[in-house]
């Protein structure tokens, strides 16, 4: 019982926040004489008031969990499940691939917002329209904001998932505890956590879908290439939002690959990653579901390579690094996914 009440409390904290402000203190309107107060006008701006609060909380919420990965995250999941149970009945009337999902989504929100709490120094500088930044958010709200996900999740855990699912959501919460104080400072191994986060996101939806051990199911083979496919894809980003924040992290003196090797040598690095991603898992692909559905491969790589060469020929702009990485994260990557899914299903 304590912890729906818990749970109720930390779901309306926002509001009990916003109504706590001095703006919703009544103010008469005086008329022009100084003789009469204007109770409808004083409650219609009471009102006003509050609705902008409510409103400017909850965009808040909204944007330091960065709500645009919540899609793509459960789209991971749902790509690991499919190819170990290339069903829309099974996987969708099973409890523990959709609650695993749903933790999933919750620990990604989680993490974006522990980011935002040790980051607000660094982002005052390279990203200057976080919630916490702009004082939408305060810190207090953000570590609420942390503990009630992250609550959510063990709940659901505890009571739907098996003893090895809870397992993978344990690690998953320790992992991200623990790499934002000390392993975010750790030069490329934090582009390795980070990319491991995500591919994880595959894994789990593929463990919570298949009622077998993960390397005996028929599709394994192809479950490992997506899982290369997301990691190595996901590392290339990394590494390239990284040579996006250089001048942040220059100046605040944070050890990452641009900052200590420049832009031009970190690009280059970014594209060795790109082109063992494409090579090792079109030879994988190829071993795995013949010489044919191999080779086409490659071809979905086209556009982010393209992205990827005019990074440096418009002298590591911004603009063309956000470009190559929303391409990376979104057009060919859809489209590959696709037709690995159709791959599974044969």
């Amino acid at each position: 019982m304590n912890i729906y009440i818990f749970n109720i409390f930390f779901i309306f904290c926002p509001f009990i926040n916003a109504f706590s402000c001095r703006s919703f203190l009544p103010k008469p309107i005086l008329n022009p004489n100084h003789k009469q107060l204007s109770l409808e006008n004083n409650i219609i701006d009471i009102d006003e008031n509050i609705f902008h609060i409510i409103e400017k909380k909850r965009a808040g919420f909204m944007n330091i969990i960065r709500y645009k990965n919540i899609l793509p995250t459960f789209f991971l999941c749902f790509s690991g499940g499919w190819v170990m149970c290339p069903s829309w009945f099974l996987l969708w009337t099973n409890v523990s691939f959709l609650v695993t999902t749903i933790n999933t989504i919750l620990i990604m929100s989680a993490s974006m917002i522990l980011n935002d709490i040790f980051d607000i120094n660094i982002d005052r500088f390279n990203m200057l329209r976080r919630p916490m930044v702009t004082g939408e958010v305060t810190k207090w709200e953000a570590v609420l904001y942390t503990f009630f996900l992250l609550s959510l999740s063990e709940f659901l855990s505890l009571h739907y998932l098996p003893t090895y699912l809870i397992d993978n959501i344990h690690f998953s919460i320790i992992s991200l505890i623990l790499y934002t104080p000390f392993f975010k400072k750790i030069t490329f191994i934090k582009n390795i956590f980070c990319a491991f986060f995500v591919s994880f996101s595959v894994f789990v939806g593929g463990n919570a879908s298949c009622k077998q051990i993960l390397s005996l199911h028929p599709n394994f083979g192809l479950f490992s290439i997506i899982y290369s496919l997301i990691f190595f894809g996901s590392l290339f980003n990394e590494i390239l939002l990284d040579i996006r924040d250089y001048e942040g992290d220059k100046y605040f003196n944070v050890k990452t690959i641009p900052s200590i090797f420049g832009k031009k040598i970190s690009w280059m690095f970014a594209g060795i990653i790109l082109f063992y991603n494409i090579v090792s898992n079109t030879t994988s692909l190829m071993y795995s579901k013949g010489i044919d559905n191999g080779l086409l491969l490659p071809f979905f790589f086209i556009p982010i390579l393209q992205q990827y060469y005019n990074i440096n020929t418009n002298d590591f702009s911004k603009e063309s690094i956000v470009g190559t990485v929303n391409t990376s994260s979104s057009y060919y990557f859809i489209g590959l996914l696709l037709y690995l899914f159709l791959l599974a299903s044969v």
